[in-house]
């Protein structure tokens, strides 16, 4: 006769504060729960240590591998994941392809529970018991914000005391630090993403300065530093205008090298981090995000401020310094190709200083690794969907104008309304000024000059590219190093329209990247840092995609040198002595001018492109993309669109899509976010707050 089933018990613990393991208990199975007594196999974990003592054990292993013994809890609680109704007021469904979800995400987060995955980790209720205690999220504005009382000078050594924009305390920051380990190798990290750029622009700037240097070191040697006008060569007309083709042709792709790498530095430099968003907009403030700002520059360290200022003028400068180097000296049988010596003297403390402040730059990127500025839309979605800020709950439909009327923190429902969007749309009209003048102010001046080279002989005008058609004699007796850097100066205008270009181009591609979030496909978010968790993506550029920054760095770089070869210094040797005029050659204006209207076409011709019209629906029909950022890119914008739903904590680490998570009942407003499960689309008429 058999007899009652053995009893087997297990250990029930509880954790004490300081971590250890106290009040073991031994609770014994009840007959009949589906569990039986076997002894241990080698394929099975063992509950003892080598030595005999008892440890710990997980709640499941008291249960064998076999599915008929897993006991039975009652009915199954429902899911956390709320359904979408399907009522005459429920959320219009999106395409099927769009809304599926992987197998692994759904085991993951729905049906294996949290001490299975420890288990399989080789984790133990003690090793558990020593590490920090992550606490629950917090529903979004459940407490206030605690805000950094440090200074603004204090915020640039540590602007968030954990990497991509985790601040301290919070879930996800606790995250990190138990998982710092599993990362990519330092050496990795630290040259990938927005640092590797840096880095890469600082090895730019390297070979610049050693061929500069080399310059000036052959011209020392020849004895030609110390005066303005030495000669490097003699020979035919022809020979010199070849020679110094080839050198202005180098010398400003080197000078459009340093501005673009200056380009890339000022934006990460200009970019704001979390902390200091954060304080802009408990005083009611926004900030740019994702492009070269100016207006950041009064809200960020002022070191940091001051190191941006700094690295544009010194590459902006050098531009004109670069073309003013080369003159050419004409005689009755001869020609001479002359070398400023000063100027190359001034070019090389100006490369020294460019590349001693991108230095600082990476030194600020590899040794203060808690330095985490949003310079990507990825890295202010990021860090607001790990951290929503209090300050733009429930406003997710909020615009740009209302932010600058001062119309947020208030927590009012918003509606959409129908409005289709071009690019155009996104820079405001202040942005679209400072570009056209930026464009028109040299097609104005190069026409200009056009006109002067053709007024005495149009026919003879288009004869000739190398030489000047017509030149106007300057003042005697001013220093040559003088006339040159005036002859140069209009490059200037070159390099200040390919950052206003850049902005522009930058702005237009930083709202498309956004809008996509709306169309109904899960798409990553792309970060910066060069340390992307779970879906994200990381990139070398920072918004601008490479083709279109490619186009625009050889077309500023074709329009320096046809301005180079248009408009130049001249020195005639005569009977009577030596005289400088500047010169005015056409075919290079012309082709100058015909490269300024192809750029000013392709800006206007990419401005009227469409936003894609879906995330919005009125009647069954596409009612425009809310996440369009009409008016340019706003902080408190990108923070009002990125309030998770609590159950969704490290969404930020998916693929995620933007859309109705929570449809208006009754009085009640609804909601809409960033998430990796489905969401429906703002209908026109509703309130979501």
């Amino acid at each position: 006769m058999e007899g009652p089933p053995p009893t087997r018990s297990f250990r029930h613990w509880v954790w004490e504060k300081p971590g250890s393991v106290m009040n073991f208990e031994s609770i014994s199975e009840e007959p009949g729960s589906g569990s039986q007594s076997r002894p241990p196999t080698s394929r099975t974990r063992g509950f003892t240590t080598s030595s005999g003592r008892q440890t710990v054990r997980w709640p499941f292993h008291s249960f064998t591998n076999s599915r008929s013994s897993i006991p039975t809890f009652g009915p199954r609680r429902a899911s956390n994941t709320r359904s979408i109704p399907q009522s005459s007021g429920s959320l219009p469904r999106r395409a099927a392809g769009s809304i599926s979800r992987s197998v692994s995400t759904v085991l993951g987060s729905d049906i294996i529970p949290d001490y299975v995955v420890h288990f399989l980790r080789g984790e133990t209720p003690e090793s558990l018991a020593q590490k920090h205690r992550i606490p629950d999220s917090p529903e979004p504005g459940q407490f206030p914000r605690a805000r950094d009382s440090r200074t603004d000078g204090d915020l640039i050594a540590s602007a968030s005391d954990s990497p991509n924009n985790s601040r301290p305390g919070t879930p996800r920051a606790e995250r990190e630090k138990m998982l710092g380990d599993d990362g990519p190798p330092p050496t990795r990290t630290l040259m990938a993403g927005w640092r590797g750029g840096v880095a890469l622009n600082v090895l730019l700037a390297l070979l610049v300065l050693v061929a500069a240097i080399v310059c000036l070191a052959l011209a020392s040697a020849k004895g030609h530093i110390s005066t303005s006008d030495s000669s490097l060569m003699e020979g035919s007309s022809e020979a010199v205008q070849a020679i110094s083709r080839g050198i202005l042709a180098a010398v400003n792709v080197f000078a459009i090298v340093l501005i673009a790498g200056a380009n890339y530095v000022v934006q990460i430099l200009s970019s704001p981090t979390r902390a200091e968003v954060d304080i802009a907009h408990q005083n009611l403030k926004w900030l740019d995000i994702g492009i070269p700002s100016l207006r950041n520059l009064s809200t960020i360290s002022s070191s940091r401020a001051a190191l941006a200022i700094i690295t544009m003028v010194l590459a902006v400068s050098s531009q004109v310094i670069y073309n003013a180097l080369i003159i050419t000296s004409h005689a009755e049988s001869s020609s001479s190709l002359n070398v400023n010596g000063p100027l190359l003297s001034v070019m090389v403390i100006f490369n020294l200083l460019l590349v001693l402040s991108l230095i600082v730059a990476l030194a600020l990127a590899l040794t203060r690794r808690s330095f985490s500025p949003l310079v990507t839309l990825g890295d202010a979605l990021a860090s607001f969907l790990a951290d929503p800020d209090p300050s733009t709950q429930d406003c997710c439909l909020i615009s740009k104008t209302e932010v600058k009327q001062g119309f947020w923190g208030e927590r009012e429902a918003k509606y959409w309304y129908t409005q289709s969007s071009r690019w155009c749309h996104v820079a405001s009209s202040g942005r679209w000024a400072i570009w056209l003048l930026t464009w028109a102010v040299p097609v104005g001046l190069a026409a200009t000059a056009l006109a002067l080279a053709v007024k005495e002989d149009p026919k003879k005008a288009f004869s000739s590219f190398e030489e000047a058609t017509v030149m106007y004699q300057l003042p005697k007796g001013a220093p040559r190093s003088g006339l040159a850097i005036i002859t140069a100066l209009p490059q200037l205008l070159l390099g200040v329209l390919y950052l206003s270009t850049n902005t522009l181009l930058t702005l237009f591609y930083l709202s498309h990247e956004f809008s996509q979030y709306a169309v109904g496909s899960l798409l990553p978010l792309r970060v910066s840092s060069g340390q992307p968790i779970g879906a994200q993506t990381t990139s070398l550029y920072l918004t601008l995609p490479r083709p279109v920054s490619w186009l625009l760095f050889f077309l500023i770089s074709a329009m320096a040198f046809l301005l180079s070869q248009g408009v130049f210094l001249v020195s005639v040797d005569g009977a009577e002595g030596s005289t400088s005029s500047i010169g005015f050659s056409a075919p290079p204006l012309i082709l100058l001018v015909a490269l300024l209207v192809v750029l000013g076409l392709g800006v206007v011709g990419l401005s009227l492109r469409k936003v894609d019209p879906r995330g919005a629906v009125e009647d069954g029909q596409a009612a425009g993309n809310p996440l369009a950022l009409r008016g340019g890119t706003c902080s408190a914008v990108l923070s009002a669109r990125c309030h998770r739903v609590p159950r969704e904590s490290g969404v930020e680490t998916l693929e995620v899509r933007w859309g109705v998570v929570r449809e208006g009942v009754g009085m009640n407003a609804g909601h809409a976010t960033f998430s990796g499960r489905p969401v429906g689309d703002i209908m026109v008429g509703r309130a979501y707050a």
